[in-house]
């Protein structure tokens, strides 16, 4: 199987995320993040679950390593 450009994208994705996971608190954030879109998905609440996905999109932006960009942009 080829690589394609966005591959060192995706490593370096999975490696912020990793890093990002191994902050005091942040596996229960993000847990709790999840299950309210979870819930909100469950309920049928469109609106809900896109507000809640937001403010953890939001939240995950705001961690320190993920503060990078790939390399030609």
């Amino acid at each position: 199987m080829r690589g394609t450009a966005t591959q060192p994208r995706i490593v370096k994705a999975a490696e912020s995320r990793n890093e990002s996971l191994r902050q005091p608190g942040r596996p229960a954030q993000s847990l709790e993040q999840h299950q309210l879109v979870a819930d909100a998905v469950r309920a049928g609440s469109p609106e809900d679950a896109a507000r809640a996905m937001h403010t953890h999109v939001d939240n995950v932006g705001k961690v320190k390593l993920l503060d990078w960009r790939p390399e030609g942009e």
